[in-house]
């Protein structure tokens, strides 16, 4: 069951003060995409995931978390151009603006997180060639980045897959294949290579990675027909 609050929240930033629709709880039942986007019902959450101020802008998951706009990210013409771009819903327009947010403090792995959350969106539209772009942005802000954990790497595989950077994607899949893992990330490894052979670009769940059993075997991993947290990854089926 979903539930939710109303509450008043204080920009940090501005000092405006707003209502908001905030999540109470949530479940999860299925698999988890291999990216990690939950099964419903905390699916169907995300408009609910970022605040966003009316006044000045500032995206944050909650508006009274302490933050300053030391380097005038908000009043940009970058942002403001990304607060009213009609060519986006208004739901990828606010993960973007958090993406960028992110990226300017230096917090790569919130940039990744947002950047990929307004893919979902895309996804959900059925918009294809937006939702590839803003993988590519997620690439971006952790391709590089040394120390990446396992979990962290696997997330990223994925998003190389679904965006079709295939060079990429198999040279990150065989070093993961190489690597120390087992149990549930070794499973989600051999499943992405062949996914990768394939040159298959479309979503999948964790549990298309799970051996087969007697009385359920598992089928061939086939893209799901219906339409399309944090430091720690969790990789597992529900």
């Amino acid at each position: 069951m979903t539930t939710f609050r109303k509450v008043e929240v204080v920009c940090s930033n501005c000092g405006n003060e707003s209502g908001h629709e905030a999540l109470g709880s949530t479940n999860q039942f299925g698999s988890p995409d291999l990216d990690l986007r939950p099964p419903e019902m905390a699916r169907s959450t995300m408009y609910f995931w970022l605040q966003e101020c009316p006044e000045c802008g500032w995206v944050a998951p909650r508006l009274s978390d302490e933050w300053v706009d030391e380097n005038g990210l908000l009043t940009s013409a970058e942002y403001q151009q990304a607060r009213i771009d009609e060519s986006l819903p208004p739901l990828a327009r606010r993960f973007k603006r958090r993406a960028m947010i992110a990226e300017a403090s230096g917090d790569a792995q919130d940039a990744f997180d947002q950047w990929l959350r307004a893919a979902w969106v895309m996804d959900d539209q059925g918009l294809t060639e937006p939702a590839r772009a803003f993988r590519q942005g997620a690439m971006r802000c952790l391709e590089n980045l040394a120390g990446l954990e396992p979990e962290q790497k696997l997330q990223l595989l994925d998003v190389m897959r679904r965006c079709g950077a295939w060079e990429r994607a198999g040279a990150l899949a065989e070093e993961l294949a190489a690597s120390q893992i087992s149990g549930t990330l070794k499973a989600v490894v051999e499943l992405q290579l062949r996914l990768i052979e394939q040159r298959d670009e479309a979503r999948h769940v964790v549990s298309e990675a799970m051996p087969a059993t007697a009385e359920a075997p598992r089928p061939p991993a086939q893209p799901e027909k219906r339409p399309q947290e944090r430091r720690k990854r969790r990789w597992f089926w529900f």
